[in-house]
């Protein structure tokens, strides 16, 4: 995908390895889109944190 598609794009799919992650890392980002830019944001964790 192209960088002018993703400015495009309606919708983010992020895949965190553990919780919070994600929030931690790209927070801002994701709130900034989904509330002022009216992005579909979604989160994807990809481990239950039971090992940390």
């Amino acid at each position: 995908m192209y960088e002018s598609e993703m400015l495009n794009a309606k919708r983010v799919l992020v895949f965190s390895p553990h919780p919070d992650d994600a929030e931690i890392i790209a927070g801002g980002y994701l709130y900034r889109k989904a509330t002022e830019e009216k992005k579909d944001v979604k989160l994807i964790v990809v481990t239950d944190g039971s090992k940390g």
